[in-house]
C-alpha cells in the first residue's frame, strides 16, 4: 500500500491507494538494493521511493516525462516481458501526448503536483470515462462504458499523472 502524506491527500481512500499499481519504469537490476530497516530485517524499496526518485529526476532535468513514458510502454510491449499478461489495455497515444504536454508545462515552471509527468498504471477496477470496467470478470466484458472517471482516476489526472494503461486484476 502507498502511505505518503502527499498521495494520501490526493487519494484519501485507503483502499484505493492500496489498489493503485505503480508502473515500474526500470528493470529489476536497476532497483535499489534492499536496505536494512531499523529492526534489522531487510526492507525493499517501496513504490513511493520510486515515485520520489522519478520526481527528482524530472526536477533535475535528468529525464523527461516523454522518455519515461516511452520506456514504460517499451517495457509493457516487450514480448520477453510480462506486459502482455499484466496489461489489459495500453493508452500509447494518449500517454505520449500527455507526456509531451507535461514536459512543456514543466519547461514553463508549471508543476501541478509531485505526480506531474510521472507515468503510472491503474487497476482494471477503476472506471475510465468511455470504457467498460470489467474488473477482471468475463461477465462484465460487455458492460456499459463508464460515464465518468472514478475519483481515483480523476484525481490522478488532475495531479498530472500520466496513465499508461490498465492492469489485470490478478
Amino acid at each position: 500500500m502507498i502511505d505518503c502524506p502527499r498521495v494520501a491527500k490526493l487519494i484519501p481512500c485507503r483502499s484505493c491507494r492500496s489498489l493503485l499499481l505503480i508502473l515500474s519504469l526500470i528493470n529489476n537490476r536497476d532497483l535499489p538494493a534492499a536496505r536494512p530497516s531499523l529492526r534489522g530485517s531487510p526492507t525493499h524499496a517501496t513504490p513511493m521511493s520510486h515515485l520520489a526518485e522519478f520526481a527528482r529526476r524530472l526536477a533535475r532535468a535528468e529525464t523527461t516525462s516523454e522518455a519515461m513514458v516511452d520506456r514504460a510502454l517499451a517495457n509493457a510491449l516487450d514480448p520477453r516481458g510480462e506486459g502482455s499478461r499484466t496489461f489489459v489495455k495500453l493508452y500509447q497515444d494518449g500517454a505520449r501526448e500527455a507526456a509531451i504536454c507535461a514536459d512543456r508545462l514543466r519547461a514553463h515552471g508549471v508543476i501541478p503536483s509531485p505526480l506531474a509527468g510521472i507515468p503510472i498504471s491503474i487497476k482494471d477496477l477503476f472506471d475510465v470515462r468511455g470504457e467498460p470496467t470489467p474488473a477482471g470478470s468475463k461477465v462484465l466484458l460487455d458492460a456499459a462504458p463508464a460515464r465518468n472517471d472514478s475519483t481515483v482516476v480523476a484525481r490522478l489526472r488532475a495531479a498530472g499523472a500520466i496513465i499508461v494503461g490498465r492492469t489485470n486484476m490478478t
